[in-house]
């Protein structure tokens, strides 16, 4: 289905930009802490997100309904 594919890829895009807006790369790990994913810890190079960018992404990640898309039932087919 081409247009849930269009609108999973244009969400993806949003919360890609999200993360690497207020943490970088280390917003990945803070990402999927929020939701219950456990990663580990972030791997040298990279630093932990400080708790201020860690709340900055939350509160962007609210606004374009990631922890809806997050609870929201996946039906794809295959």
């Amino acid at each position: 289905n081409m247009d849930e594919a269009r609108i999973w890829q244009q969400r993806a895009m949003k919360m890609i930009d999200t993360i690497f807006a207020t943490c970088g790369r280390a917003g990945l790990k803070a990402m999927w802490e929020m939701v219950g994913v456990d990663c580990g810890p972030v791997r040298a190079p990279l630093s932990k997100a400080r708790p201020e960018q860690i709340a900055e992404l939350r509160k962007r990640l609210e606004a374009i309904g990631y922890f809806d898309w997050c609870a929201s039932k996946l039906q794809l087919a295959v």
